[in-house]
């Protein structure tokens, strides 16, 4: 009987901490991968999810926006709208999903669908990028703008953990850093500053 007690005693402190791991993770200031802008979460009183409190966005140093946010089951809503995955230091926009591509273990494989194909009217047409990605490590971005040209440039690509670097020597401009999150490639997120990790 004494060690049922200690073991069920046991699992509840186990529990407690774990709650206490996933209460930390996002928390602190974060650096978009491929841009100027920082959001700032800090914690507090919450009503909705398992914690939240305010996050600020600046970009290029100026306040942008303050909003509220909180978690819940791994997903980080800001202004009660979907925004991020959760990883660890990691958080990835959901909106950057890159849908098409297949993650092993070290390489990635397929073709993504245009980054802006469920959105409508010329903003798509403008926007539509298309990633091709071989299993040798190589990579193609075609940009296909409004229908009148398309570019296709030749990269190459490195896993490593749950980040994607990706390197075009032609076109800066597309280099990037991707997550991959539960599977998936996203093409977008923000990584937490050191001081907050």
């Amino acid at each position: 009987m004494k060690k049922t007690i200690a073991l069920l005693t046991a699992l509840v402190l186990l529990a407690s901490l774990c709650a206490c791991g996933a209460a930390s993770e996002v928390s602190g200031e974060y650096a978009d991968l491929n841009g100027d802008a920082r959001y700032t979460f800090t914690r507090g009183d919450s009503s909705k999810g398992e914690y939240g409190g305010t996050c600020r966005f600046t970009r290029d140093g100026k306040d942008e926006s303050t909003a509220g946010w909180y978690v819940e089951n791994g997903t980080v809503f800001v202004a009660s709208e979907a925004v991020f995955l959760c990883k660890g230091e990691y958080l990835a926009f959901i909106d950057s999903r890159c849908d098409g591509v297949t993650v092993g273990n070290r390489t990635l494989t397929g073709k993504t669908v245009p980054a802006n194909d469920s959105d409508s009217g010329l903003a798509s047409l403008l926007n539509g990028l298309i990633l091709t990605f071989h299993g040798d490590g190589t990579c193609e971005a075609e940009s296909d703008v409004a229908l009148f040209f398309s570019n296709t440039y030749k990269g190459t690509y490195k896993v490593t953990g749950g980040v994607v670097t990706l390197t075009f020597p032609e076109k800066d401009t597309l280099n990037r850093t991707c997550l991959i999150v539960d599977g998936a490639l996203y093409y977008n997120g923000l990584k937490q500053a050191e001081s907050a990790a």
